[in-house]
């Protein structure tokens, strides 16, 4: 088995036993349905990219260390991309330079129509000092981040919360995030309607 394969599988090992022990047993059993990467799908150099460097000597740092060296490796070449509709009406004028998300396995978000039981695992970067307002999707989505970041709580208000804490926002719940001095990186793993785009709230 290759190396790319290798971190593949330590991402997933690893995101499986945090989901059995926070009771997401049904998320854990859709991991063994993951489709393999296309090897072929082309990423964008996007301005994000410089950070993914010090957000995963951050993770490694951190409560999700066991993944950091995988995320690193599995993000160096993966095929980075943003979601078209925030390409076309970004919520201000700098978030597009701080914001990027890529595909590790699974079906990618922007491939068109796909079955409702689709899966998809990915990472998502954020830069530091950019706000990711609220937003929805038809998909289940269980985040995993491997660094400290700040969340939107249920009520409104914003909680930093600790690397390796797993986050899990059903379908249609809004979301959000804000990153400080230091860059996000984060695991997701979307399951369902996996082909309709996040939209912002």
């Amino acid at each position: 088995m290759d190396v790319h394969h290798n971190a593949l599988q330590t991402v997933v090992v690893g995101l499986r036993r945090r989901l059995l022990a926070d009771g997401l047993d049904h998320h854990a059993e859709l991991l063994d349905t993951l489709a393999p990467p296309d090897p072929g799908r082309p990423g964008l150099a996007l301005p994000v990219l410089s950070h993914l460097d010090r957000a995963a000597t951050l993770a490694a740092r951190g409560a999700a260390h066991d993944l950091a060296g995988a995320a690193r490796l599995l993000g160096s070449s993966a095929a980075w991309t943003q979601t078209a509709s925030y390409v076309n009406d970004p919520p201000n004028p700098t978030f597009l330079d701080g914001y990027a998300h890529a595909t590790l396995a699974g079906r990618p978000d922007d491939t068109g129509p796909g079955p409702d039981g689709a899966v998809a695992l990915g990472l998502v970067l954020l830069g530091p000092h950019v706000h990711y307002p609220p937003h929805h999707h038809p998909a289940d989505e269980v985040y995993l981040p491997l660094t400290d970041a700040t969340w939107l709580d249920d009520d409104g208000g914003y909680t930093t919360r600790p690397a390796g804490t797993l986050l899990h926002h059903r379908p249609w719940q809004p979301h959000g995030m804000h990153t400080g001095d230091a860059p996000l990186l984060a695991v997701y793993l979307w399951t369902g309607d996996v082909s309709s785009p996040s939209q912002f709230c």
